[in-house]
């Protein structure tokens, strides 16, 4: 039987596919105007657009694909998934307006625009009202986060502006962190499928336990202090730490409890080059797959002593997330080789890494 989030899930992708259909319709709409196509920048927009949608409607036909098997749904995941994603369809058709309308004043995307405000807070109230009927304990502090978001949500609106750019940018971060929120609900559905208490991980520091308790997210001052227990209380193998790691690589290093650890996540904790060769002494990383490092001060040599001790100290390491540092992703990159396919590229940083120390497995995630 399939869990309350697989059910919002399901829902969920669906949700994508309706968005994306009412896109198109807006878009065919537009081509038989004359005075839309009479204007250059607008074709252009529906033309981008239109392939954006090929790629995204592609995207989320898989993502149904996979959950086509699952089995009978909860009655609360699916009624949940329901007022998300008429939530999440609404928006996505104002992102597709707001770009549009940022290329060509046109009278029927400013009516568009306007009509698509109205249509998404009436969808987060509907939502809103759902999630405080849930029975999902961690339900509650989701809806709290996702109230406050809403409550700075950009104007789609008023999309015909003069700082339009910055405008438009603020629309697709709040998309994204939509998105995530709305997938984090699914998520606390189906912890709470598993019939996991969190409680006494959360009694020691702890600011998030997910799935069947194998999920954690901490601060690293919590997770110095309370490791031993910490792992005592739930089957973690996923850590996420928050905060600063200040100065503290050598200690983390040493915390024996990260020897059945396989994701393990640093990233914004402000970790430099020689916070992570600290690190990279420990006995205790050999079951690390996954390892988060975005968002720090990591430079060429960093990456270089990460790279040389690969084999000694992450064997099992399969991929590394190196963007937003001081240095750039040696990673694979992967670029369209049409409308809606992507492959792999290697970079040439990564060359030069396989070159000195022979083959990387975490700098190809992608095959």
């Amino acid at each position: 039987m399939s869990s309350s989030g697989q059910a919002f899930l399901a829902a969920y992708a669906h949700a994508k596919v309706t968005a994306l259909a009412a896109t198109y319709s807006l878009l065919d709409r537009l081509k038989t105007d004359p005075s839309a196509m009479a204007n250059k920048q607008l074709a252009h927009a529906v033309e981008f657009a239109s392939k954006a949608i090929t790629i995204e409607k592609k995207i989320a036909d898989e993502a149904r694909a996979k959950l086509a098997s699952v089995g009978p749904k909860s009655a609360e995941g699916t009624k949940l998934g329901q007022f998300a994603h008429a939530l999440y369809a609404a928006w996505s058709r104002a992102e597709r307006v707001a770009y549009l309308r940022g290329s060509a004043d046109h009278p029927m995307l400013a009516g568009a625009a306007s009509s698509l405000a109205v249509e998404t807070q009436m969808a987060y109230a509907d939502l809103d009202a759902e999630l405080a009927k849930s029975t999902v304990p961690a339900i509650a502090k989701r809806r709290e986060r996702l109230r406050k978001w809403i409550g700075v949500a950009p104007p789609i609106e008023a999309t015909k502006s003069p700082s339009y750019d910055t405008l438009f940018a603020h629309i697709a971060d709040w998309n994204q962190t939509l998105d995530q929120t709305l997938s984090g609900i699914a998520k606390d559905l189906d912890a709470d499928a598993t019939g996991h208490d969190p409680r006494p991980a959360m009694n020691l520091g702890a600011r998030d336990v997910k799935g069947n308790g194998d999920e954690l997210t901490i601060d690293v001052t919590d997770f110095l202090a309370n490791a031993p227990a910490l792992l005592a209380s739930a089957p973690i193998t996923r850590l996420h730490l928050r905060g600063s790691l200040d100065g503290r690589a050598d200690a983390l290093a040493g915390v024996a409890e990260l020897g059945r650890i396989t994701v393990l996540d640093l990233g914004k904790l402000k970790l430099t080059d020689d916070d992570l060769i600290a690190l990279l002494k420990s006995p205790y990383l050999r079951q690390v797959r996954t390892l988060d490092l975005t968002e720090n001060q990591i430079t060429e040599r960093g990456i270089d002593a990460l790279a040389a001790a690969t084999a000694g100290v992450l064997p099992a390491l399969e991929s590394v997330g190196l963007q937003l540092n001081k240095a750039h992703d040696p990673s694979d990159q992967l670029q369209f080789v049409d409308e809606t396919t992507q492959a792999p590229v290697k970079t040439d940083a990564g060359k030069a890494l396989e070159a000195k120390y022979g083959p990387l497995r975490w700098l190809h995630p992608h095959d």
